[in-house]
């Protein structure tokens, strides 16, 4: 078994087909196979592989066995690969071959789970498309990237190279579109897999039609999108257990005398901070949330200097900074 399996989703690429395998079979330098997965026996793609199939010996057919679709043919192409990597890539050649190349030796080099071949990091570009879909997945890539940590500039892109025993640990639960490549991503980068990248160009396709629906595949991205600063989401809410539980004590403090309603609002307010630390820990480690709880102690310090007019000696502020130093150093570090 080879190497490389390169997954083709089709879906009448009749004027397509031909010229990208013979692309591939020149640009390739490693030993591969072709998985084209089609939806239909119908398809225009059928006939013209087949013929290709009387000499080649590498070119697989692979029906799609979970119903029409370009996800469900690529889902089937990935879970049916035997190889020890998988690439996606489509018909149309808006993904030039020779990056396979550059995928396969760094998933070599660098020991990758996933290789993302990116538009937006240096050295890579986009040529033609619609112009809002380029900009919305240019600002998710690059926020992702920012923003969660995601060790790629360009996580929408769908050609990507896949380590298979990676894809073996997986369970693949888009629902549309090409929604699958960015969930991939967004789970290897949460489950602490090896991501990776190299530059590629795309180009529009000048042959066929686009299948892309981008209203209707949107909330599918925007959940997947959502899941990689996953993390972000335990900190947030252990910030608000530490905020929170300050202000309950503010209401304690004060109370004029024994007072039921203060009492009251006291507590439903540190059930907020409870609720949230429960909530916390669904999204992170308790060695990195645990220690952001102490930024109850410098909320405190500032509703004491603020609110109470309280004087704080120097040197709290200076027990104050390194809790904040340390907390960002912890968030920032965390994996």
């Amino acid at each position: 078994m080879k190497d490389l399996n390169i997954v083709i989703p089709v879906y009448n690429e009749a004027e397509n087909i031909r010229i990208a395998i013979d692309k591939i079979k020149e640009d390739l330098t490693s030993p591969f196979i072709i998985t084209i997965v089609y939806d239909m026996d119908e398809d225009t793609t059928v006939p013209v592989v087949k013929k290709m199939q009387e000499n080649m010996d590498n070119l697989f057919l692979q029906k799609n066995k979970y119903g029409r679709g370009v996800l469900n043919a690529i889902k089937t192409g990935l879970e049916e690969s035997e190889s020890k990597y998988t690439v996606v890539t489509m018909a149309d050649l808006s993904d030039p071959p020779s990056v396979i190349n550059d995928m396969y030796k760094i998933a070599e080099e660098k020991n990758a789970d996933i290789v993302c071949a990116s538009r937006y990091m240096k050295g890579g570009k986009q040529i033609g498309g619609p112009v809002l879909k380029g900009l919305m997945s240019k600002i998710a890539g690059l926020t992702m990237y920012y923003l969660a940590g995601v060790k790629t500039h360009d996580a929408t892109n769908s050609f990507k190279l896949y380590r298979t025993s990676f894809l073996q640990q997986q369970e693949i639960e888009s629902k549309g579109g090409f929604e699958l490549g960015i969930e991939l991503v967004a789970k290897a980068h949460n489950k602490k897999f090896k991501i990776c990248e190299t530059p590629t160009t795309w180009t529009d396709r000048v042959a066929g039609k686009s299948n892309f629906k981008l209203l209707e595949w949107l909330p599918g991205y925007l959940k997947w999108y959502t899941y990689a600063f996953r993390k972000f989401f335990g900190i947030f809410l252990m910030l608000v257990c530490a905020a929170t539980l300050c202000l309950g004590q503010l209401i304690w403090k004060q109370m004029p005398g024994f007072d039921v309603l203060y009492i009251i609002s006291g507590f439903a307010i540190y059930s907020i901070g409870a609720i949230s630390m429960i909530l916390a820990y669904r999204y992170g480690e308790l060695s990195l949330l645990q220690p952001i709880n102490s930024m109850s102690y410098v909320f405190a310090a500032f509703i004491a200097i603020f609110v109470l007019n309280e004087s704080i000696p120097m040197i709290n502020f200076a027990g104050i900074f390194l809790i904040i130093t340390g907390v960002v150093f912890i968030g920032v570090n965390s994996k």
